[in-house]
């Protein structure tokens, strides 16, 4: 067998820490059950606030977040991940999710980079998808996702 070909010394594509933030429960433990069984470790947030405090932990290989929640929306949470000083937290990959795609939505979104887009309601094929190429870009070039 040639080195090349041998998988199991490769690191997996899948992001290995995961934060999801939802407002609503039964996203949030859907979402939970989608990327444990692709062996990832999941924290979960209720809100943008909660998140933004479990993001000072460090250690996330991504971020998927519903966008409209109460205290700190997914927005406004993605608005104080890019700004951060932090390069770890301002780098993290981020998949927003919602039922809401205005143009201004898009325009927003569309601006921040690292950022993607999933409609609700969630398909976990896609959701397993995106986390894939986001883990397969960070493994591919050192933690660092193309732009």
């Amino acid at each position: 067998m040639h080195p090349a070909n041998d998988t199991k010394n490769r690191p997996a594509p899948f992001p290995a820490r995961v934060l999801v933030v939802d407002d609503d429960r039964a996203n949030r433990i859907l979402l939970r059950t989608v990327l444990r069984v692709q062996g990832s470790q999941v924290v979960v947030a209720a809100d943008g606030l909660e998140a933004w405090g479990k993001l000072s932990d460090g250690g996330f290989d991504a971020l998927v977040t519903d966008y409209e929640m109460p205290r700190w929306s997914g927005l406004e949470l993605l608005e104080a991940v890019r700004r951060s000083k932090d390069p770890a937290i301002a780098g993290i990959p981020a998949i927003v999710i919602s039922s809401v795609e205005t143009s201004n939505f898009s325009k927003r979104i569309g601006a921040m980079s690292r950022t993607f887009f999933l409609p609700k309601p969630v398909d976990a094929c896609r959701l397993t998808v995106m986390l894939e190429l986001i883990g397969s870009h960070r493994n591919h070039l050192g933690d660092k996702l193309c732009e």
